[in-house]
């Protein structure tokens, strides 16, 4: 019996010892973001605070990839853009035709933004996780400050609304604060049930 106690014991300190605080969660969320769950769409609400706000979609076809296409809602005569492999394209006539605009730099790479991001996570401060219901279902949060060097030194505040049984982000909140400027930007997150992007001729 005292064999089986201590083998329990010792599991359970192996456990402990491998679990994920809420800092290592919070710097794994922001340069992982979602686990790769295939295609998404995305509600974004922006507001640079005083000055203007905007709402789009953003379809992205996941997979490790930056293929996307953002569909402005307000204001609605807004450019609408298009990304596929290194390619990004404009559309002004809300999709039915589409410009060349630049080909992507390596900065963009999904690879270089996310180690930007590690780094970035390193800066975290006041890190905080805890459990809110969101229309009707329960998810874990986790929300907290870091100083972002892809925004030039802004301080940003973000916070995560994570499904507890999947660790799929449904909710992301950002605020972020830079040279007396200060903006806002929330994401919305669900599957993308017919995933289709424009091809440019």
């Amino acid at each position: 019996m005292k064999t089986v106690i201590a083998a329990l014991l010792l599991a359970v300190m192996g456990q402990s010892a491998f679990a994920e605080t809420c800092e290592d969660r919070f710097a794994r969320l922001l340069a992982e973001g979602n686990p790769d769950r295939g295609p998404v769409r995305i509600h974004i609400f922006q507001e640079i605070v005083g000055m203007m706000k905007s709402e789009n979609y953003h379809y992205s076809m996941g997979n490790g990839t930056m293929d996307g296409m953002t569909e402005m809602i307000e204001p609605e005569n807004m450019m609408w853009s298009l990304f596929l492999g290194n390619k990004m394209y404009s559309s002004s006539d809300k999709g039915k035709t589409w410009d060349f605009v630049r080909e992507m730099d390596a900065a963009s790479d999904p690879e270089a933004v996310k180690a930007k991001l590690r780094e970035d996570a390193k800066t975290a401060s006041g890190v905080a996780c805890a459990s809110e219901e969101l229309d009707g279902k329960a998810f874990d949060t986790v929300e907290g400050d870091y100083v972002s060097s892809m925004l030039q030194g802004a301080s940003v505040h973000q916070k995560y609304w994570v499904e507890p049984d999947t660790g799929i982000i449904g909710k992301v909140t950002t605020n972020t604060k830079a040279q007396g400027v200060e903006s806002n930007f929330t994401q919305i997150i669900e599957p993308w049930t017919d995933p289709k992007l424009p091809t440019p001729e």
